[in-house]
């Protein structure tokens, strides 16, 4: 999903909108030169050092920053490039969320979001619970959203 998730709209300023496009090109330099497997298993060791869960709306805040940051970016920012941004930001504060990559069928869609530390998505909006999650990545301390 391509499309902004954040339902509620604040104020952003400039650092925070060049941080997220800092976040983003690292991203996709990472996506694009180690793939998503490598990319993957980087963010399960940048999140295992994780103490502390991040404020989810700090993390609301950091979305919605890359939502206005991939109006000028030259390629796409979807949700894999979103939900890891914001995630590796916070990681590399030693704050973690809780990464997911998820599908649904009726109709078929992939979809990676993230979660605060009881496992609720964060910046998104209410048909995520329609997603199975197939990929979790959780800071240790962090209990993992349901596979129901």
């Amino acid at each position: 999903m391509s499309t902004p998730m954040a339902t509620h709209r604040e104020r952003l300023r400039r650092p925070q909108i060049v941080l997220a496009m800092a976040a983003v090109v690292a991203v996709k330099g990472m996506l694009s030169v180690s793939g998503f497997e490598r990319t993957r298993h980087s963010v399960a060791a940048i999140t295992s050092q994780c103490q502390r869960p991040a404020d989810p709306a700090r993390v609301g805040s950091l979305l919605q920053a890359v939502d206005a940051a991939a109006i000028w970016m030259p390629f796409r920012v979807a949700c894999l490039e979103r939900s890891l941004a914001v995630a590796l930001v916070f990681a590399v504060r030693g704050r973690g969320v809780t990464w997911c990559v998820g599908v649904r069928t009726q109709p078929l869609a992939m979809h990676a979001w993230l979660c605060d530390i009881s496992g609720e998505p964060i910046g998104e909006s209410p048909d995520v619970v329609s997603y199975r999650p197939m990929i979790v990545i959780s800071p240790p301390a962090f209990k993992e959203p349901s596979r129901d």
